[in-house]
């Protein structure tokens, strides 16, 4: 689709100085120093202060201009006989005419409208028949007095081409059927048509026919270009599986899927469901948007209703007691319903059960030790002790008699820091 912009021009005219003038007249011209993209040049070859050719600068360069003009050659500025690009310098140019364009005219728009042209030629060599003259005159002209630079000009105003928009490849699945290949010009059948109506819910339209001919190939290769493939109107093997992958899904494939997807989501390992029931302590003391903030003297009523709601006992909301805290969360994951991790115990750690291992004993636990859903016990340095689950990325799920309830919060090693000599163990539950 073209727009009619000649109005952004001073005037519509086939004489240079004409437009000059009235481009002087209504105030649009320009220094040299200012001339950008889309800007009117016109030239003064001859030096005597009359303009005599004209051109649309497409880019501006050290100090040189780059311009698209109508009659001109390499041979020869001013009648040429064809559209070509050309490179001025300031020596050359008389005004600089900047068109007031708009939101809906563009320079842009104006220059790929020109740029489009180039090649174009008088038919026959120095006649000035040329579409151009045959637009601005309304018929066919022959002869010297026809020049038509300045009429390039306005007919690229005239018919601006505006900008291709964007295709939007489809969101939806195809439910059609997708035909194997081989397919291309010439071919018929059931399985051209059924390319035709993929086309046509594509978002590209082609007729129905079963006929693989000129209007299909266009259509086909235009396919082919949007999604990327070589553009050789051949319906092969990859244009068949690039067509295949927009095909919708089966309701059975669907529910083997889902069912599958369950199957995965009921096998988690003995960490992940520790791990599990740590994010249903997080989401009962924080809140959806806060699920990991740690914080201090939470109401306990809030947090006994939160945590039913997942199905813990209301007296876990009491868990001050980190061991408590550790304990409670293996054995409501299922893990192990007799573990003890420090509850109860004053002086020395209880055994380890049959279902966790000791991974790590010692003073200090290396870099890259811990994994998610480890246990870390230890005594401090005052003399107490110490439990926590480790979670992921240095977050801990714990217990104390200042946070009450078991939270999911940053932990900096303190285990490394505060812990007496050869103390930390490390459990990890068995699979």
């Amino acid at each position: 689709m073209t727009i009619n912009a000649l109005n952004l021009l001073p005037v519509k005219t086939a004489s240079c100085s004409v437009m000059g003038d009235y481009a002087l007249k209504k105030r649009l011209t320009v220094p040299y120093s200012r001339a950008k993209k889309g800007d009117v040049v016109l030239y003064d070859f001859d030096h005597n202060g009359t303009s005599d050719h004209t051109g649309i600068i497409y880019a501006v360069k050290g100090g040189k201009i780059y311009v698209v003009e109508g009659n001109t050659s390499k041979d020869d500025n001013c009648n040429g006989g064809a559209v070509c690009k050309r490179v001025r310098v300031k020596g050359n140019v008389n005004l600089i005419i900047r068109p007031k364009y708009t939101k809906e005219v563009t320079a842009d728009m104006v220059v790929n409208t020109a740029l489009a042209e180039v090649g174009v030629k008088e038919s026959p060599k120095n006649s000035n028949n040329v579409k151009y003259n045959t637009w601005f005159y309304g018929h066919d002209v022959k002869g010297d007095k026809y020049p038509w630079c300045a009429v390039f000009a306005c007919w690229c105003f005239a018919h601006v081409k505006e900008p291709a928009k964007p295709f939007v490849k489809p969101t939806t699945k195809y439910s059609g059927e997708i035909p194997k290949p081989e397919l291309k010009k010439g071919s018929k059948g059931d399985r051209v048509k059924q390319l035709q109506k993929f086309l046509t819910w594509y978002g590209i339209k082609t007729t129905v026919d079963g006929k693989f001919g000129k209007n299909t190939d266009k259509s086909f290769r235009k396919w082919q270009k949007i999604e990327k493939l070589t553009v050789d109107g051949k319906y092969g093997n990859k244009s068949y599986r690039r067509a295949l992958s927009y095909k919708s899904t089966s309701a059975s494939t669907k529910t083997k899927k889902a069912v599958s997807a369950t199957k995965k989501a009921v096998k988690q390992t003995n960490a992940q469901k520790i791990l599990s029931k740590c994010n249903e302590l997080a989401w009962a003391y924080g809140t959806d948007k806060k699920k990991y903030d740690y914080k201090t003297g939470a109401p306990r009523d809030v947090c006994k209703k939160s945590m039913k709601k997942y199905g813990w006992a209301d007296d876990r909301a009491e868990m001050s007691d980190c061991g408590n805290l550790v304990s409670t969360v293996v054995r409501e994951s299922g893990v192990d319903k007799s573990f003890k991790a420090l509850h109860g115990v004053k002086t020395e750690f209880p055994k380890t059960e049959k279902k966790f291992n000791i991974v790590h004993k010692g003073k200090k636990i290396p870099n890259g030790t811990l994994k998610p859903g480890d246990i870390v016990r230890y005594k401090k340095t005052n003399g107490k002790q110490h439990a926590l689950i480790y979670y992921a990325n240095g977050k801990v799920c714990e217990a104390s008699h200042h946070n009450l309830f078991g939270v999911i919060r940053k932990d900096t090693k303190r285990y490394n820091t505060q812990s007496k000599p050869k103390t930390i163990q490390v459990l990890r539950a068995k699979e």
